[in-house]
């Protein structure tokens, strides 16, 4: 026992869980949204057309859609109505064990040197390296599934460049700890000694000073390269194949009993992350049921306005946090539990897809109410964006993703694995930088998107020349409301209007995929004629 506090000899718990405020105001509002949906649903079953009366089958289909998203937001209210959050304790934890913390392995995995350049991975491998934890239990492992001559010499350079970043770190406390990450800052050289230390590293960086030596003598993390060999005829497994390699081989040099998995493309960001996530493995009341501790995804490279919403904000404050709670109330295999940990400084930070097409394919392998947007630091055109960005992925990605699904179930496909690309021209980069939506190609989902919009800009039209042009103001009580859905599409898919007719710049939607969506839409709108 240790005596912490109050004269009392007791263990204090390394971590604590306390529930979100406001809950009780959400479920009164989420109340009323589901009375809402019942309420449409007895309309819509009470009202259909009677057989052979024009628009039943659409009323139907109407009926069907608002059942299914009705639903669906019935189902995601069981992450919502029970969000906790868990806070650790790592003073406890280092006053308590001091010298005997575990070992622990560092898992990172890279599979192309083209997609995944081997600059960034490094970036990724010297930010683990320089954790505040005892290097001599520390491993740092990268599978290269690629193979690549490129990435092990890159290692090679930053176990070198690492006897002189690692020590500058932990002299200056330096955050973030990739390298490439902490010298795009602006940094404040006033401190003589610290400027000094700064443009010698950054020389080293450059390559100016390749035959320096460790300036404190200090012991450094384990560094292991891993490269698998890969034959034809033999399935992989892709980064569940290379996680098991990893084990292995991880068994006969360290044998670490904790494993932290990263991506190649998340640095870390916090130098205390390790510490904070043992508090919940070693906390001596509840420790010994948690399997996992589970960190969001954070990037460093989001617009102002999130243009493809790709900061999940919602989804990383509320969302997760209500499921954490949602696992504690309910075990799951053999009594394991996973637990999910949000820090005020992100752990790990990532650079997010800046092209649509990347964004879409990223999806392929949820939306939020304005208050959620608000409350969790987005701007209200940040909040646009999401929905904007819900409607693409759900008639894209999502629509591809259930049919690759099902086709690799029934056998007809094998199972790939699609890497989204880390590297792009300084064209798309500064559009990107100026929130202009990136299209460029005439891949299969852009067809889809463009074609839906021309079919909304058709239908928008028709139903103005109806009420207008016709002047059939006596129906306008009953084409209202497809009015204003018809106006809310059409704003949301402006960017897609201005890459197939305005802009001119290669982010564009090429012409070959504007012709296929006007006739598309075209023999969509002539359908109901014949």
């Amino acid at each position: 026992m240790v005596k912490e506090g109050g004269g009392e000899e007791a263990i204090l718990p390394l971590f604590e869980t306390k529930e979100a405020r406001f809950r009780g105001a959400y479920k009164v509002f989420a109340s009323t949204v589901f009375v809402g949906i019942c309420l449409i649903w007895v309309y819509r079953l009470t009202h259909i057309p009677s057989a052979g009366q024009h628009g039943r089958w659409a009323w139907i289909g109407m009926f069907m859609a608002e059942l299914w998203f009705g639903l669906y937001w019935i189902i995601t209210q069981s992450s919502r109505f029970s969000v906790i959050y868990n806070y650790p304790f790592k003073e406890r934890l280092s006053y308590r064990y001091q010298d005997k913390l575990p070992g622990v392995d560092i898992f990172v995995c890279t599979a192309d040197p083209k997609m995944e350049p081997p600059t960034m991975v490094i970036n990724t491998i010297l930010s683990v390296m320089s954790y505040n934890y005892p290097p001599e239990k520390l491993s740092v492992y990268l599978s290269d599934d690629g193979g690549s001559e490129l990435t092990f010499y890159a290692l090679l350079e930053a176990s070198s460049f690492s006897r002189h970043w690692i020590p500058f770190c932990k002299k200056f406390n330096v955050k973030p700890m990739s390298p490439s990450a902490y010298f795009a800052q602006q940094i404040d050289l006033q401190d003589i000694t610290y400027a000094q230390e700064w443009l010698a590293i950054k020389i080293m960086i450059d390559g100016g000073d390749k035959n320096a030596v460790d300036i404190c003598g200090g012991q450094l993390p384990t560094l292991v390269y891993m490269a698998r060999e890969k034959r034809p005829q033999w399935p992989h497994n892709f980064k569940a194949g290379a996680m098991n390699a990893l084990i292995r081989v991880s068994s006969e040099i360290s044998n670490a009993p904790f494993i932290l998995n990263l991506d190649c493309d998340m640095y870390a960001n916090d130098v205390d992350t390790i510490q904070e996530a043992l508090c919940f493995f070693m906390d001596e009341k509840r420790g010994h049921d948690i399997s996992f501790v589970q960190f969001p995804q954070n990037f460093d490279n989001i617009t102002k306005n999130d243009i493809y919403a790709c900061s999940l904000t919602v989804i990383n404050n509320v969302e997760l946090a209500g499921l954490d709670g949602y696992d504690h109330a309910t075990p799951i295999l053999w009594g394991w539990k996973s637990f999910y940990y949000n820090p005020n400084r992100k752990a790990f930070l990532g650079v997010a897809p800046i092209t649509l097409d990347a964004v879409l394919v990223q999806q392929k392998r949820n939306a939020c109410s304005i208050v959620e947007a608000l409350s969790c630091g987005d701007t209200l055109k940040a909040w646009w964006n999401w929905q904007r960005m819900w409607v693409f992925r759900r008639t894209t990605a999502s629509f591809f993703g259930f049919i690759d699904t099902v086709v690799r179930q029934l056998g007809l496909s094998k199972t790939t694995f699609v890497l989204t690309a880390k590297v792009v021209t300084e064209d798309a980069s500064k559009r990107y930088e100026q929130e202009i939506m990136e299209f460029g190609s005439s891949t299969i989902m852009f067809t889809v998107l463009a074609t839906l919009a021309m079919l909304n800009l058709f239908s928008f039209i028709g139903g103005i020349k109806k009420i207008v042009l016709e002047l059939e103001f006596k129906a306008l009580d009953q084409l209202i409301l497809q009015v204003i859905l018809n106006l809310l599409l059409f704003l949301i898919n402006i960017p897609v209007y201005q890459a197939l007719f305005i802009r001119s710049d290669k982010g564009r939607i090429p012409f070959s995929v504007l012709f296929k969506s006007i006739v598309l839409a075209s023999l969509a709108c002539l359908m109901p004629i014949y």
